[in-house]
């Protein structure tokens, strides 16, 4: 059974310079089984596509992710 907690999500406020950061932490949720919430992505539209492509790339995602 898998649990969900506080410790279990992640939270990045995005802004300049926070792209690589979003990347590792999803790297880090897909691995470990975390959630992760990206706010303000408004401010980085451009930079989404760039998320997109990465996310299609992912391959065995944790089962909790």
């Amino acid at each position: 059974r898998s649990e969900f907690g506080v410790s279990k999500v992640k939270l990045l406020a995005m802004g300049q310079g926070q792209e690589k950061v979003a990347i590792n932490l999803i790297e880090q949720s897909v691995s470990r089984g975390y959630w992760l919430m990206l706010q303000n992505c408004h401010l980085l539209v451009k930079w989404l596509i760039d998320l997109e492509k990465h996310l299609d790339k992912l391959s065995k995602p944790h089962p909790d992710f």
